[in-house]
């Protein structure tokens, strides 16, 4: 997400997001270390829809919120950032890793069901449609 690149630089942004990316949304405001960033979300998709079906997205409710969108947008772009939002840097985990980093070999002794790094890759790609 680009917006957060600008809210870093000091200027306010307002990104609008399609609803069922809010998950990774915050999963990505959470890597970059703004995990309380700001984002407008409409239903999806947006795309080729008529443009009184849009109209219709950005007059209405935020599916995330529930709050109007256009308030939203003007709150995200003017009103002063609350101490969460403030906070920027990466978070500690809440819940500890369940392993280490370590070599290949000692991890398949706990996942010894997986195979080879290059056989798990191969399968993948023999799945894949390229």
């Amino acid at each position: 997400m680009h917006c957060t690149k600008l809210e870093r630089s000091g200027v306010p942004s307002a990104p609008v997001v399609g609803d069922v990316f809010a998950n990774l949304v915050k999963m990505h405001a959470k890597l970059v270390g703004m995990p309380h960033h700001r984002t407008v979300f409409l239903p999806h998709p947006t795309s080729r829809l008529p443009a009184e079906k849009c109209r219709g997205y950005i007059e209405g409710n935020d599916p995330i919120t529930n709050r109007p969108v256009l308030d939203e947008i003007i709150l995200s772009l003017t009103g002063p950032l609350t101490d969460e939002e403030r906070y920027s840097g990466l978070s500690e985990r809440s819940v500890p890793r369940l392993l280490e980093p370590d070599t290949e070999e000692n991890l398949h002794k706990f996942f010894p069901q997986l195979g080879s790094f290059h056989s798990i890759c191969n399968k993948m790609l023999t799945a894949s449609y390229f």
